[in-house]
């Protein structure tokens, strides 16, 4: 459209926009928070992808790990013997425990375990975790929600199965479990030595043995696990790694993600619909200042370009005050989702979240606001004479179901970027 390369359309457009603007902030407030949620969301998601990467070995705690649902067998040991570096073992069941001075009980999940696990991370506890005053007695790591909701405090005894242990400390996070999960299934860690004092472990018990491996630097974990893939078959061994971790982490990281991109297409859209009902509004206010510009002898196009102007304006203004919004917003998502997420999240500022941000607000703004603002470069001159010209049913503007059509298409395209190839129907 040559009228926004006219110095006078701009003039005018601001020069009218200081009366104008203000039936248009409500529409605009409503492009604030679309981009703001399109920064917030897609910086957390870059955020997060970029902590799993570079925290992919405090998610598994070591190197390897290979679990079986059957105790170890002498082919088992001679296996990890041949593969190496430093083991730690343990040994997992679901059973009940008695907190002896309150005397309430609750299911748990039973942790056994040997040797310097976490090799990668840290097993939080209050007091610190010290893996050499942990092994030298019966001691026991309480999961802090199960303390908390039995009043136990750290000294107090817990029974589980036939052997009481003293409680050395409330377990705060595990790496690669988030503190959700504690919620379903507190955790309390023993010392394996301990453990056949139980008497929980038993012919038909449901167990999983687990051992962790720390391997020398430089060994290529992935290529090993594919080397023993038959022995392992054969033993009946699964194997993780943390690539393997990493990547079934950030599958289903990228379901958190995708709902809130989600929830982002959704604000989007009520913006869209936001912008487009204020500006219809606004544009009928307008007809007669249009036609008396018609009157005077400016065209169709610099009319519409004059409050296409003060659309695009107060866009990019309302754009700019969103990704600002947004950036501040980033920080405290990860604060309201730390309980859900199994690595610290690293905050840092995403360009390319900003970019689609300001991207998609602009262009959501125009694309609504050109439907209702087109139609003006049909506007009779008479319209200023004769006030009852306005009654007479307008024809058809064919540009206006093109923009219908691009709206639809960007819609579309947005959803597909957004929340997969899904919304495509491959």
């Amino acid at each position: 459209m040559s009228g926004f390369f006219k110095i006078w359309v701009w003039r005018l457009a601001l020069r009218d926009g200081r009366r104008g603007w203000r039936p248009l902030l409500l529409s605009m407030s409503s492009v604030i928070l679309a981009v703001a949620s399109v920064v917030a969301a897609f910086s957390f998601r870059d955020n997060l992808q970029s902590s799993i990467h570079t925290q992919s070995k405090s998610l598994l705690g070591a190197d390897m790990s290979l679990d079986s649902r059957e105790a170890f067998t002498a082919n088992d040991e001679a296996l990890f013997r041949s593969i190496g570096g430093e083991q730690s073992r343990q040994i997992g069941f679901s059973s009940m425990a008695y907190f002896s001075r309150t005397g309430d009980s609750r299911l748990v999940q039973v942790r056994a375990i040997r040797g310097g696990f976490p090799y990668y991370g840290a097993l939080e506890a209050e007091p610190a975790f010290s893996s050499t005053e942990f092994h030298l007695g019966a001691n026991a790591l309480v999961d802090e929600n199960v303390m908390l909701q039995f009043n136990a405090r750290v000294g107090d005894r817990i029974k589980i199965g036939e052997r009481e242990f003293r409680i050395a400390g409330k377990l705060r996070k595990i790496p690669g479990e988030t503190l959700a999960f504690s919620l379903i299934s507190p955790r309390i860690y023993i010392p394996l030595a301990h453990l056949d004092e139980t008497g929980l472990v038993q012919k038909g018990s449901l167990v999983r043995y687990r051992e962790y491996f720390k391997l020398p630097a430089g060994t290529d974990v992935d290529a090993l696990v594919n080397k023993l893939a038959p022995e392992l078959e054969r033993l009946r061994l699964r194997a993780d790694t943390v690539s393997r971790r990493a990547t079934s982490i950030a599958a289903s990281t990228e379901n958190l993600a995708r709902y809130l991109t989600l929830a982002v297409f959704v604000a989007v859209l009520l913006a869209g619909v936001g912008v487009a009902s204020v500006v219809h509004v606004f544009a009928r206010v307008k007809a007669r200042s249009v036609a008396l510009l018609r009157c005077i002898g400016a065209g169709p196009e610099e009319t519409v370009c004059v409050h296409v102007i003060q659309i695009l304006l107060l866009a990019l203004a309302s754009s700019i005050a969103g990704a600002g919004v947004g950036v501040a917003a980033q920080y405290m998502l990860p604060l309201a989702l730390k309980d859900f997420l199994p690595v610290n999240t690293v905050i840092t500022v995403a360009p390319s979240a900003i970019a689609a941000g300001l991207l998609v607000g602009l262009g959501t703004a125009l694309l609504f606001a050109l439907i209702p603002l087109v139609p003006l470069r049909r506007i009779s001159p008479l319209l200023a004479l004769r006030a009852s010209f306005d009654a007479e049913r307008p024809a058809r503007d064919r540009l206006v179901w093109i923009l219908f059509a691009l709206v639809a298409c960007g819609i579309w395209a947005f959803a597909v970027a957004t929340t997969g190839n899904k919304w495509s129907g491959s």
